[in-house]
């Protein structure tokens, strides 16, 4: 019998729901570790109390009437703790001989309750303000379902609540797919009448990730597809929605330069330096660029790109300084802001900066200078703040001395220089950012990809990349059209990983001596992408250990 008693007080303490047994009279005649916590009192010294000394409950009245049905569920407050109390009257014949008690701790319950209740007055408050716009605006969730829609929608659809739980997709007059990455997609809402009602999608973030989307829309009733309002409206919502998408830990890798270089973007992103990104085509000059401006104090003002090489020089000019109304032909109406006005208090980032014309370069440089801008064709000039962080993927400096670039401008753009090596230069980087590129493709395609061979790793490592991480993005994507298991082999990828790359050598000596030295090399290669595991080398070269430990002897054990 003892025993039974001993497992039983085992298995009470182990319960996460406090027990406390009480009395005829009230007292406390034993209680659970649970029950203890939850009253934080000693078990030592409140056995045999009186339960009403210990919380706001007196049960005196209800162990007389042995009717417990007014204290069922009532909730207390211990301290910081709120528990529920279910009582279970124990009873001799007809006597009540006294009560069990089951306490519940519902503090966590209560605190999510309390955090709903704030969450539907946020939504309440959010919903009023969306029905003081005069614009309509649909809200959708990250995949473009409606969630909801303001007041203003109903002046141009009666029944606009049947939207809700509808894809955005299913009422617009255009080919979009969400997730939409960027701001400022420009669609058409066409009604029955044949009008158009354009808009601009503007993605909604938290924690840089997108939680849902805005459809700003405004009247237009022209029924032409490239009607100047679209233009208008997206100028006017580029104004206040361009920002930057990345940030530092979207930039993958492990290598010592990546470490780095991120450990060097953390500090020059809180000056207002202007910033030079040289590298080869691919390696993600841009990403770079976003994660600065991401980290600085201009991350709640705008990112505003372009791209020097993609316009005509006629155009760039106005793009940059924008122009005046009237400035010429066709000149839309009260002017139009260039990418400096637009990005005033953030960042302006110019790709393929060395593509930019020599004409335009003296203007550029002197907007740097006095932080000012004149529009084309207008009088007045506009002080501007803007940090500029430029890109290319050529040498600039050989551009100068070829009189191709101005070399004031070159130190005025060149005051802080962020190399990023290519992906030859980093292969180890090229393991974790191809688990990346796995995990975005798998849910994209909807396949479950869980990693790579040991064939696939050597090819990739073996690989000398010249389109840097945008030639892996293509070699991985082009593997999940067709990979239809969990690993990824060899015979999946693209044609030109099948054949090794064959390192040519100017021959000097005998035939032997040069055989030697690309036996050299290639060890040399091998060892350097296993990280100096010579198993791993050994895989990658296709040969056994021991191959490999005799080619070390034959090298004196040193390959060079």
């Amino acid at each position: 019998m003892m025993i039974e008693k001993e497992v039983q007080a085992i298995l009470l303490d182990r319960i996460k729901e406090g027990i406390v047994a009480l009395d005829s009279s009230g007292r406390i005649e034993s209680l659970n570790k649970s029950a203890d916590l939850m009253l934080t009192k000693s078990q030592k010294t409140i056995v045999g109390s009186d339960f009403s000394t210990i919380v706001n409950l007196d049960l005196r009245q209800c162990l007389i009437s042995g009717n417990f049905t007014s204290v069922q569920g009532k909730k207390l407050k211990v301290a910081e703790t709120v528990i529920r109390v279910d009582c279970v009257p124990r009873y001799d014949g007809s006597e009540c001989t006294g009560v069990t008690l089951v306490l519940n701790d519902i503090t966590e319950i209560r605190q999510i309750a309390e955090d709903l209740g704030h969450a539907k007055e946020e939504k309440a408050r959010l919903e009023s303000f969306l029905n003081l716009l005069d614009e309509a605006v649909i809200i959708t969730d990250a995949w473009g379902k409606i969630t909801g829609v303001n007041q203003a929608v109903y002046a141009y659809e009666e029944k606009a609540n049947s939207f809700i739980g509808k894809k955005i997709t299913d009422i617009l007059d255009d080919q979009i797919e969400f997730p939409v990455l960027s701001a400022n997609s420009v669609v058409r809402w066409k009604r029955e009448d044949g009008n158009f009602i354009v808009g601009v999608i503007i993605p909604m973030r938290f924690l840089n990730r997108i939680i849902g989307y805005a459809v700003r829309f405004q009247k237009s009733d022209s029924r032409n597809p490239t009607d100047e309002i679209a233009g208008e409206y997206l100028y006017k919502a580029g104004e206040v929605s361009q920002q930057a998408q990345y940030c530092l830990s979207d930039i993958i890798g492990q290598s010592n330069a990546i470490r780095n270089l991120k450990t060097m973007v953390k500090k020059i992103a809180q000056t207002k330096s202007a910033i030079m990104i040289e590298s080869e085509s691919g390696t993600g000059k841009e990403l770079f660029a976003h994660a600065i401006h991401n980290l600085s104090p201009r991350a709640t003002f705008p990112f505003v790109k372009l791209n020097c090489a993609g316009l005509p020089d006629t155009l760039l000019e106005s793009e940059l300084f924008g122009y005046g109304e009237g400035a010429f032909t066709g000149a839309r109406k009260g002017g139009y802001k260039g990418r400096f006005e637009l990005a005033h208090n953030g960042t302006l980032f110019l790709d393929e900066v060395g593509e930019m014309p020599l004409s335009m370069q003296a203007k550029f440089l002197r907007v740097l200078q006095e932080q000012e801008i004149q529009r084309l064709g207008d009088e007045k000039t506009r002080k501007v703040d803007v940090r500029i962080i430029c890109a290319t993927n050529q040498d600039l400096w050989s551009l100068v001395k070829r009189k191709q670039f101005r070399e004031d401008l070159y130190y005025r753009l060149n005051v802080v220089k962020l190399a990023i090596p290519p992906l030859r230069e980093r292969r180890e980087d090229i393991k974790p950012l191809v688990l990346s590129l796995i995990r975005k493709y798998s849910q994209e395609f909807q396949k479950k990809v869980t990693g790579i061979s040991p064939d696939v790793y050597a090819a990739l490592v073996n690989y000398d990349w010249p389109g840097n991480v945008r030639e892996l993005n293509n070699a991985i994507e082009a593997v999940f059209n067709i990979v239809d298991n969990e690993i990824i082999e060899l015979h999946h990828l693209p044609a030109r990983f099948a054949s090794p790359q064959i390192v040519r050598y100017k021959a000097s000596g005998t035939l032997e001596s040069y055989l030697l030295e690309c036996e050299k090399e290639a060890v040399t290669l091998a060892l350097k992408n296993a990280g100096g595991n010579k198993i791993q080398a050994a895989k990658i070269l296709g040969i056994s250990r021991a191959a490999l430990y005799r080619k070390l002897n034959c090298f004196d054990g040193t390959p060079v």
